[in-house]
């Protein structure tokens, strides 16, 4: 009986014509995250899609939002100057006070690129926001005594850091109910500075206070004040007056205002169901109809939201 050798099947390194046969590797599979990592990446995404509209509103949207607010304003102060309606005073005929927002003045100083700037009664985020501010407690614009303005210095137009490109010796021009008058520059001031005197009989003097020097332009750490004296005769200032301590803190340098706060969440809530309404109107209808109908909606919301979150930076920013 003759025994049969059978060879054994070639493995993976068997030389085949002088080459080593190598085994291919298995291609790889995706693993699907666990729900918790998926659920935190998620709420991360929203957070930075949330951050990143609000700093597009501060640093582009609100410079056009100024422009359209103090077309407006300018509009509204040209036919009330004109017609003689314009407050000299910080209250109405019956006793009440302005309310926060209502044109005051026009600011023109060419030498650092203002046309025209309105100035509105209140300091609040919400009035510069609008244009510069009047703090209630001073006297106004072209009047004897001490008046103070507030300005943004880098959203909202950033009035403010255009006014400190201005050096002593330079003269603006502010146009309010009673007339037009002109102050020059005298210099500029950081927080601790020594103040200048108090104004005496009819002299006049103008404080505007910005956002000071920061690490960057919509990160101001402190406040610059630049100091005008006025060289035109000044107007008389009415005898009413609103008392220091009546002020809100939200109208201090540097404030921010929380009383929209609960507008602010309720306008996120809204987002958030405008933007998961898109989502499902994508899958039922299709990417191109859903943007149709959802995009403005988004664009709509968003602006409202991202404008009621700025109340809560610094009214300087």
């Amino acid at each position: 009986m003759t025994a049969t050798l059978t060879a054994p099947p070639p493995t993976p390194d068997t030389p085949r014509g002088g080459q080593r046969v190598r085994p291919v590797p298995p291609a790889p599979s995706w693993v699907d995250a666990p729900e918790t990592n998926a659920a935190v990446a998620r709420t991360l995404q929203t957070i930075c899609i949330v951050l990143f509209a609000i700093l597009f509103n501060l640093a582009i949207l609100s410079q056009l939002q100024h422009y359209l607010t103090q077309k407006n304003l300018y509009d509204t102060i040209r036919v009330s100057l004109a017609a003689g309606s314009v407050p000299i005073g910080p209250v109405q005929t019956n006793e009440r006070p302005w309310d926060p927002g209502t044109p005051l003045a026009v600011l023109v100083a060419p030498e650092v690129g203002i046309g025209h700037e309105v100035i509105v009664e209140g300091t609040a985020a919400g009035q510069t926001m609008q244009g510069i501010g009047h703090q209630r407690d001073t006297a106004l614009p072209c009047q004897a005594g001490d008046s103070t303005l507030m300005a943004r210095a880098a959203s909202y137009g950033g009035t403010g850091t255009a006014l400190k490109g201005m050096h002593a010796g330079d003269v603006f021009t502010i146009t309010m109910g009673e007339g037009t008058c002109s102050y020059q520059v005298t210099g500029f001031r950081n927080p601790g500075d020594p103040p200048p005197a108090a104004s005496t009989g009819d002299q006049g003097h103008l404080a505007l206070i910005t956002g000071g020097e920061g690490s960057e332009l919509f990160l101001p750490t402190d406040t610059v004040t630049m100091d005008a004296v006025l060289i035109t005769n000044s107007y008389p200032r009415p005898s009413a007056r609103i008392l220091t301590n009546s002020l809100y803190d939200t109208e201090a340098p540097m404030a921010s205002d929380t009383s929209n706060l609960f507008a602010t969440v309720l306008l996120l809530e809204l987002l958030a169901a405008v933007t998961l309404g898109t989502v499902w109107l994508w899958k039922r209808w299709g990417r191109w109809q859903a943007w149709i109908v959802g995009a403005p909606a988004i664009a709509a919301v968003f602006l409202m939201t991202s404008t009621s979150a700025n109340y809560l930076f610094p009214n300087l920013l």
